[in-house]
């Protein structure tokens, strides 16, 4: 999220200087004329408006008043989003679910109107522009988007993106200099872009389709109605809305790539289309995974770690490795048998070729976790999941103990002691 955001970040910090600037100006000219005799004050100085691009903690009317003195718009940057789905209505002991109701119009980007009877403020917003990321903790987000939320349509109008698990390995690498110089530059062109006049106003300015880059867009909006009609109502939800979002981050694209576009090409609308399928098969398997029984959720939690070692384990292996079965031969030895029930999984036994005892290794028939689609939906099949392993592989797993294979079936650990029947 940092590596994300951190251009905005910095255009915020001009800004904080920029308002402290303002606020010093403020206090000396209001100083200066308070010093002064009536008849010589004259009209009495104004604090100018804060101006943002970055908030934390939002509340509805707040949001109206950042975004009367802030048309650009402002990112709602939250390291724990569970904070905002649970200050939803918290002010409000009538007009429940208002706030989530004013969050699905901020989506649109179309009108906001708020009205404040205790200090006679009313605001008629025209395109407000509102960004929200932040992460979750998986379990707290099971908790947090509710049947009432998926009802209304909130978690539809999120891109998820939950990476499987991987153990934490020392990595040297980071943001080269001279890219978050570039970044920052072109952050910085981005930000002197201006809407376009109008009798009322302003307006956002249109980028138009080349003639190219239309029929994608078409091909990929037509996937999204068909991809809606094979999911549930909740996966239906959200591929109703990639269409939308395709032509958002076609927009995105393009202006990164040149700030001064004036059409949005084909390479750029294909990869957009390619960026919002990504995210259309993530929030199926991420809703499949929210929904799952606890049973289910063990199972799938095992596969992926049989997945992670090579797709393929012994008994030992999971006993010793996988803490949740951590010396519970018994319990292991029923959920590879629920793995073998389910077509998941088989027993092969494996003969060292200097002799020796033979070994069992269980070896994943399919590699995806239960939760995830069997195939991503799209027109790249030539394109592999980073996530599938499949081993071909006629050795055990490679491991600190691997000198012990022939390891009886009924042994087993108990603290720094090993078990023999």
């Amino acid at each position: 999220m940092d590596a994300g955001s951190f251009a905005v970040v910095e255009h915020e910090r001009a800004l904080i200087k920029e308002n402290t600037q303002a606020r010093e100006q403020y206090e000396n000219d209001l100083a200066e004329w308070q010093s002064k005799k009536s008849k010589d004050r004259g009209l009495k100085p104004e604090a100018k408006a804060i101006k943002t691009c970055v908030t934390d903690d939002l509340t509805i009317e707040a949001l109206a008043d950042l975004l009367v003195t802030n048309a650009r718009g402002v990112l709602n940057r939250k390291d724990e989003l569970a904070h905002m789905f649970g200050s939803f209505d918290q002010y409000k002991s009538h007009a429940k679910g208002s706030d989530v109701s004013r969050y699905l119009s901020v989506h649109t980007g179309a009108f906001l109107a708020v009205d404040r009877r205790s200090d006679d403020r009313h605001y008629r917003i025209l395109q407000p522009r509102v960004c929200v990321t932040g992460g979750i903790q998986p379990k707290i987000l099971r908790r947090a988007l509710t049947e009432d939320f998926f009802e209304r349509g909130l978690p539809a109008r999120f891109l998820f993106a939950y990476p499987p698990f991987r153990p934490d390995r020392w990595s040297e690498a980071t943001v080269p200099d001279d890219l978050r110089k570039a970044v920052l530059e072109r952050f910085e062109e981005l930000w002197l872009l201006q809407p376009e006049a109008h009798d009322n106003g302003s307006r956002p300015k249109l980028l138009r389709l080349e003639a190219d880059a239309k029929p994608a867009f078409v091909a990929f909006y037509n996937e999204t109605g068909s991809a809606s009609a094979e999911v549930d109502e909740r996966g239906e939800a959200a591929w109703c809305k990639l269409g939308g979002y395709a032509a958002r981050l076609a927009l995105v694209g393009q202006l990164a790539h040149d700030p001064n576009a004036e059409v949005i090409n084909c390479e750029v609308m294909q990869a957009a289309c390619d960026l919002a399928r990504w995210f259309g098969n993530e929030a199926v398997r991420i809703y499949a995974e929210l929904a799952e029984t606890r049973e289910q959720r063990e199972l799938r939690e095992f596969i992926e770690f049989i997945e992670r070692r090579g797709g393929e384990v012994t008994l030992r292996d999971a006993i010793t490795y996988y803490w949740p079965l951590k010396n519970q031969p018994e319990k292991a030895k029923q959920q590879f048998e629920q793995l073998e029930k389910a077509g998941r999984g088989k027993w092969e036994d494996f003969r060292p070729s200097k002799g020796g005892r033979p070994t069992r290794i269980f070896r994943l028939l399919q590699s995806s976790a239960s939760a995830k689609p069997p195939q991503s939906r799209g027109k790249k099949p030539s394109c592999a999941d980073a996530d599938a392993v499949e081993s071909d592989r006629n050795t055990p797993p490679d491991d600190a103990d691997s000198d012990v294979e022939d390891w009886p079936e009924d042994a087993r650990i108990e603290g720094d002691k090993i078990i023999f029947g």
